[in-house]
C-alpha cells in the first residue's frame, strides 16, 4: 500500500482490494474526502499501469 499526501491531494495505491476499501473507508469517515476515481496524472507525475502484469510505474 501507497500513501501519497500532498496538502489536499491524496493518491493511494496498493494491491489488497480489501485492506485499499478498508483504508478508503476509514478515511472517509474521519475526513471530508471525494473519491475521484483512478488517475493517470496527479502533481505533474504520469502514472502507467499495465493491469495484465499487476504493475504501477511512475
Amino acid at each position: 500500500m501507497l500513501l501519497s499526501l500532498y496538502v489536499h491531494d491524496i493518491l493511494i495505491v496498493g494491491n489488497y482490494l480489501e485492506f485499499f476499501q478498508t483504508i478508503r473507508r476509514w478515511l472517509s469517515s474521519t475526513f471530508e474526502m471525494k473519491d475521484m476515481g483512478e488517475t493517470s496524472y496527479i502533481l505533474g507525475v504520469n502514472i502507467h499501469r499495465d493491469r495484465s502484469n499487476r504493475l504501477v510505474a511512475f
